[in-house]
């Protein structure tokens, strides 16, 4: 994905979110809501739309393209009562079809779209739906409602996490891990307590590298391609005038080696400032000291 494109992901999930909870987003929401969004949504990348073909200007607007989830339990029960199961098999998109007529028939509300077959080793054939929208906006909207609330108009945890500026992806993943808003789960979950608790950790896990991986590009596009948010990751072992400016700002002996003393500065202001003391400098820990580099005294 182009970063002109994450930027009109970005406007329109601000704009979207501002509508919805009267208040703009900060930079922190925006970059981890983007990077699940675009993990969620990327499949739909690639497809060409109601019309068959791809970046025409029925899918122009379709939020990078569409927004892909499993059919809800209501979904799910209405296609079932009306005898059409899922198959990757002959006859997939005739199925596809009927689950579709039977939903509108049912009058349940759904976004411009179309059902598809996917499958799991764990879960066999199922329904998937692309959802497509008239205006980036509405596409970011319904994103941000699967994200945050529930159908009772309740916040998830996912919303919390977006809010707190010192939030990380894992927990971000973990939060939406446990309200049920998840593409990649791998690992099934098991019958028994223990079998549970060790799938949960390992599809959270599989869940925050995918977040981790896109944080840079997300991270640069907000940033225009330049400036802090591009910096380069600095770990143990990085060298050159990058590391030497961070040991300035830490305060340690700028060698421009990053070491042991500086690796132990910068685990030390993490955890300070509430992030997750890895001392790996990466795009949270850029995106954290610039703000409160630029903050009044005082402010948090």
């Amino acid at each position: 994905m182009t970063p002109d494109r994450i930027r009109k992901k970005v406007s329109a999930y601000s704009s979207a979110w501002t509508k919805r909870f009267l208040q703009p987003p900060r930079t922190h929401n925006q970059l981890l809501a983007l990077c699940v969004a675009i993990h969620e949504t990327g499949a739909g990348d690639f497809w060409p739309g109601p019309d068959g073909v791809l970046d025409t200007p029925d899918d122009e607007h379709d939020w990078g393209a569409t927004t892909l989830r499993p059919l809800t339990a209501e979904e799910e029960a209405v296609v079932r009562a009306a005898g059409v199961y899922p198959t990757v098999g002959p006859g997939h998109e005739t199925a596809a079809r009927a689950a579709m007529a039977a939903i509108a028939a049912a009058g349940l509300p759904f976004p411009q779209g179309v059902i598809h077959c996917d499958s799991s080793p764990q879960k066999g054939a199922y329904f998937e739906f692309f959802a497509s929208f008239p205006t980036d906006e509405l596409g970011a909207d319904y994103f941000i409602r699967l994200l945050c609330l529930r159908r009772d108009g309740t916040r998830k945890p996912a919303y919390d996490m977006l809010l707190d500026e010192h939030g990380t992806p894992a927990q971000l993943a973990t939060a939406m891990y446990h309200s049920g808003y998840f593409t990649g789960v791998h690992k099934p979950a098991g019958t028994t307590p223990e079998a549970r608790a060790t799938a949960a950790a390992a599809n959270i896990a599989d869940y925050t590298h995918a977040l981790n991986a896109l944080l840079p590009a997300v991270s640069s596009a907000l940033a225009g391609g330049q400036g802090p948010a591009a910096r380069r990751v600095l770990r143990v072992g990085s060298s050159g005038a990058d590391v030497r400016e961070w040991q300035r700002d830490l305060g340690v002996a700028d060698d421009g080696v990053f070491g042991p003393v500086t690796e132990r500065a910068t685990r030390q202001w993490q955890v300070v400032h509430g992030l997750a003391g890895d001392s790996v400098v990466g795009p949270l820990t850029w995106a954290r000291f610039d703000r409160h580099d630029t903050e009044p005294p005082g402010a948090a």
